[in-house]
Formats: structure tokens, sequence, C-alpha cells
């Protein structure tokens, strides 16, 4: 699984950003996995973990999988000590379950969802402490 951040560019050097990318990959690849992906449990808090799994195991339980890559852009960035903020959009299309006819499971979300997210740095390594869906970013469909 691969999130592909359009404006990557800006924030390659950010290790909160690259935390935040290889958390999002480890979710969308347990989802297709049908198990959890090496080192899951090891990106997000443990307060965390018993919501990600029940969403997983709907997916898993009704047969969806996630694209193989999704489309982000990293909206901000704020780091304050060992904890940061970060704002997320998500191209809907690219970040959701499909059933086995590949169709979108659910209202059809052609937009870009916004996402808040929080991390902690705990020795040396940044989780997410929470993420939630906080509306539409604009613009349109990306290239």
């Amino acid at each position: 699984m691969t999130v592909d951040i359009l404006n990557w560019d800006k924030y390659a050097t950010d290790p909160v950003v690259l935390a935040y990318k290889q958390a999002v990959e480890a979710f969308q690849g347990s989802a297709n996995m049908g198990k959890l992906a090496p080192g899951f449990t090891d990106l997000f808090a443990a307060s965390m973990h018993s919501s990600l799994v029940s969403s997983l195991e709907f997916g898993w339980h009704n047969k969806l999988h996630m694209p193989v890559t999704a489309k982000f852009r990293i909206a901000s960035v704020k780091t304050h000590g060992h904890r940061a903020s970060l704002t997320s959009c998500a191209w809907g299309p690219s970040y959701g379950y499909y059933d086995k006819q590949n169709k979108w499971y659910g209202p059809a979300q052609h937009y870009w969802l916004r996402f808040s997210t929080n991390l902690r740095n705990a020795q040396g390594s940044w989780k997410i402490t929470g993420t939630k869906s906080t509306g539409k970013c604009q613009g349109g469909a990306p290239r």
C-alpha cells in the first residue's frame, strides 16, 4: 500500500509526516491483507487500537478492500515539543472501502476528505494518538 502525498516535496524531511504516511499505509495494508500489517501497533497509541481494529474487522467481515494507492495532501503540520497536530486531505475515491466488484462501499465521496490527526513522540517515535474526519478540503480531483 502506498500513500502518495502530492505535496511530498514540501514535507519529505518532516518526521511527523513520515510517521503519518507509514501509519496510513499500515492501516490500508491491514485492510487488504485481512490481518494487521507488521508494525501496525507500533504506529498508533494503544488507546486507538480497539477502534482501528473494529473498523478493519468490519471491512474483513464484509470482504471489502481499499485502493492500493491513496492520494493525500498535507494541509498543515504543527509541532510543539513531543506533540504534533497534522491536517491532511485524502481524495475520497482513493481512500475508502470497495466491494468485490470494485464499487465504492457506501455513498460516493468524490471530494477531498479532511482529517485532523494528533501525534505524540515517545522514545523517539511518533505515534498517532487520535484522528477524526473534520469535513472537506477544497480542490478538484488530483491529476
